[in-house]
């Protein structure tokens, strides 16, 4: 280890202006002069990008932290399986999966048709 980075967040809920605080902690294998506070501070960012646009919506919207399966491949395959749908459904003009799932659930066939054309256009 290298560097320990504190990383000091304010969040504010959009639709309720609840602001909440909270202090992250990192670890770095890269020396302060390899990776300097704006690049700590980037990295950051990146990581919370990833957690709130794919694994906070697989918990919220699937439930895939509550999920009981224990058979580590089978959990792998439905996670990358979980991961590919959602991007599907981003790529099909989507951009709330809880909205998209209410949708499908009502007309199951606009849910196949983007997995079809989703595949075609990959061929």
């Amino acid at each position: 280890m290298q560097q320990a980075v504190v990383v000091h967040r304010v969040v504010t809920n959009k639709g309720t202006q609840d602001v909440k605080e909270g202090m992250r902690f990192y670890v770095s294998s890269k020396p302060m002069t390899e990776a300097g506070l704006s690049e700590q501070a980037q990295t950051s960012r990146r990581h919370w990008v990833v957690e709130n646009n794919i694994h906070w919506v697989r918990d919220a919207v699937d439930k895939e932290d509550a999920s009981r399966i224990r058979n580590t491949r089978t959990a792998c395959a439905l996670s990358l399986l979980g991961t590919a749908l959602l991007a599907s459904v981003r790529a099909a003009g989507h951009t709330s999966p809880t909205e998209a799932k209410e949708s499908f659930a009502v007309n199951y066939a606009s849910a196949i048709a983007i997995l079809l054309h989703q595949r075609l256009s990959s061929l």
